[in-house]
């Protein structure tokens, strides 16, 4: 995991620390066929989209093309990795939070906040007050 020492602190907003329990494709181990149907179509049109040549500059077209050979459906990696492991631990901080060593600002933009979610972000903050992260 990437800690940067100019990184003084980060505040994940709609985030999760555990990419397999408590996201959009496995919720508790299972699969949720909505967020699968839905998420995963809908981020296939938000990576086909062209960067913005403003930003981009004059190579916007090829950066763009660069992009979508090398942005896979997401679909199908998730679907082959049904349960829990390596591939779903490379992207998640849990179990392992002492690898964070940024301050953590924890906030949550909707009253849909899970039980086991607020219990994980509490346990951060209280290892955050103890002086582990």
């Amino acid at each position: 995991m990437l800690q940067p020492p100019h990184l003084k602190a980060i505040i994940p907003v709609y985030a999760t620390d555990d990419r397999y329990i408590d996201d959009v494709r496995y919720l508790g181990g299972c699969m949720v066929a909505s967020e699968l149907a839905q998420y995963a179509v809908s981020q296939i049109g938000m990576n086909a989209l062209p960067p913005r040549p403003e930003y981009a500059g004059s190579d916007w077209a090829g950066q763009w093309q660069a992009r979508l050979e090398q942005t896979p459906p997401w679909l199908i990696e998730w679907l082959r990795h049904p349960a829990d492991g390596p591939y779903w631990r490379s992207g998640s901080l849990a179990p392992d939070h002492g690898r964070m060593l940024n301050q953590i600002i924890a906030r949550c933009l909707t009253p849909a906040l899970k039980d086991k979610r607020r219990k994980r972000l509490t346990t951060l903050h209280k290892l955050q007050m103890a002086g582990a992260c």
